[in-house]
């Protein structure tokens, strides 16, 4: 509970003052119902049914009504007040997490599937700050009504409560005893959750892939497996969870009996009167229950804090791009890439200052991409030196582009205030018609307008094009590189071309990627 405390009180920051507030509210008006309940029971019989005083029974009855009346209104004000500060705690930790989570390193990104973040920082983050709301106040309350009722049975009967002080103990050693298999579980079953989506959302993407070459079958038996595995894991969590609220059940079951002929023979005896019974009995009940609720919580707790820990865990990745040097200028120093056990780059020298036009060559997959995005720092080269620009003063259209799910104008309006360029960009791209669409439902060579477009609008050092000509027809491609030189006529140009031989003499220098080493370079 230690634990939890504190990261709520994390999560709520301006908020906390108001948090703890609701929960005391809360505290109060559950303990003051629970004292109140078996003390007017006893009452109601021993002053009013058995001293057949009826004016008393029914005053103190209708009293009752309307406390009870109050407070469930005031119940439905804490309820509707700790939604608010949820929903307003769920969201500022989702903006946090989005935060976060781009500075987390590229390279870091792409050895999960995509669906995993999303996992990860949308879902776990909203069922996270909830759930821990939730399961904080419900066990406070839950064990100051279990006090509140234990003063209460112990003022009308010390000698039978004793058998409600057993409980103690067994339980306590039980939960010890799940704890840890339920954290471990309990992670392992959020990780291999956060795997099946992004598998599954990856896959569904490759809708054109599957029909085309046939693959419902190995991509079921793919799936079989990540779910068989997600199930596993789920099933394991369910299993130590329920056995220990089932052997917690067993024990509670045999405390009760007990505590019943305890009373009766309390009764027989003439040390307990019918009033005291029956406040004893519901008293006995209120404490047993809240405890047991305790108790069947303890493993929600674990859980909830093994999940608020993968919360912490990528609230403190940080971006770690200390081979990335800062310079005024780009310096790749014998790099080298390899992707598992696939070299892909071999001791590449690269060197561009500013005003410099660099043009890249090579067939597909010689590592020209890859070298890209080292520059901009998305990538991590396993060996060698990187000097460069820092992230804002480099713009980039590296292919796949990832356009953002809004408009054309909204995704322009991010970027640039420059009214006066912007419409000479649409008139040139003949993309004034498209403003109000995304760019996602573009053909292919309107996206790679926009997508150059939009690289152009950022005011940056150094400006990288992957293909800019791609998919589009003489006269774009004319337009295009018109525009992309204009722009770049002091900055630092890079280029990856396929072809394209007419554009060639307009860069400084041509570097051609062959069999993972730059092996001609042409001034």
């Amino acid at each position: 509970m230690k634990k939890l405390f504190i990261k709520i009180m994390s999560i709520t920051g301006d908020k906390k003052l108001e948090f703890l507030s609701l929960i005391l509210f809360s505290l109060l008006v559950g303990s003051v119902m629970t004292a109140l309940n078996p003390i007017v029971i006893k009452y109601m019989f021993d002053e009013g049914i058995i001293k057949k005083n009826f004016g008393f029974f029914i005053l103190i009855s209708v009293s009752f009504i309307l406390l009870a009346t109050i407070t469930r209104f005031f119940e439905l004000f804490y309820v509707l007040r700790m939604k608010k500060l949820k929903n307003y705690c769920s969201k500022k930790s989702f903006l946090n997490l989005i935060n976060k989570y781009y500075r987390i390193p590229y390279y870091e990104i792409q050895k999960k599937e995509s669906g995993y973040y999303t996992g990860r920082v949308y879902d776990e983050t909203l069922t996270a700050v909830s759930s821990s709301f939730d399961i904080f106040s419900d066990i406070l309350s839950d064990f100051l009504n279990a006090i509140v009722a234990l003063i209460i049975v112990i003022g009308i009967s010390i000698k039978t409560t004793f058998y409600l002080i057993l409980v103690v103990p067994v339980v306590f050693y039980l939960s010890l005893k799940y704890q840890n298999k339920i954290k471990e579980y309990s992670k392992r079953e959020k990780e291999t959750e956060s795997e099946l989506r992004g598998f599954v959302n990856s896959m569904l993407n490759s809708y054109k892939t599957v029909r085309i070459f046939n693959l419902f079958e190995k991509i079921k038996n793919i799936v079989d497996y990540k779910f068989e595995d997600y199930n596993n894991s789920v099933y394991q969590n369910t299993k130590a969870i329920n056995s220990f609220k089932t052997f917690s059940s067993i024990f509670f079951s045999y405390i009760e009996i007990f505590v019943v002929i305890a009373c009766g023979y309390e009764m027989l005896k003439g040390r307990m009167s019918f009033g005291g019974f029956v406040a004893f009995m519901n008293a006995f009940w209120l404490c047993l229950n809240n405890i047991s609720s305790v108790i069947k919580k303890l493993p929600e707790v674990t859980k909830i804090n093994s999940n608020l820990e993968r919360l912490s865990e990528l609230e403190n990745i940080t971006e770690t791009n200390n081979w990335h040097i800062k310079e005024e200028e780009i310096k790749l120093i014998d790099i080298s890439v390899k992707f598992k056990e696939h070299i892909v780059l071999e001791k590449i020298n690269l060197e561009a200052k500013k005003g410099e036009k660099i043009l890249m060559l090579g067939e597909n997959g010689s590592g020209k991409t890859t070298i890209a995005n080292i520059i901009c720092g998305f990538e991590k080269p396993n060996f060698g030196k990187v000097c460069g620009f820092e992230a804002d003063k480099i713009s980039a259209c590296i292919m796949p582009f990832n356009f953002l799910p809004l408009t054309l104008k909204e995704q322009i309006d991010m970027i640039s205030q420059n009214e006066r360029y912007i419409n000479s960009l649409l008139k040139d791209f003949n993309l004034e018609n498209l403003l109000s669409k995304n760019p996602r439902s573009f053909s292919e060579g309107e996206k790679k307008k926009a997508a150059v477009m939009l690289t152009l609008l950022k005011d940056a050092e150094v400006y990288i094009f992957d293909e800019p000509l791609a998919n589009l027809d003489i006269r774009s491609k004319e337009t295009v590189m018109k525009k992309i030189f204009e722009r770049t006529a002091s900055k630092i140009l890079i280029a990856i071309l396929h072809g394209e031989e007419r554009y060639f003499k307009s860069f400084d220098k041509i570097f051609n990627i062959k069999d993972k080493k730059i092996t001609n370079q042409t001034h």
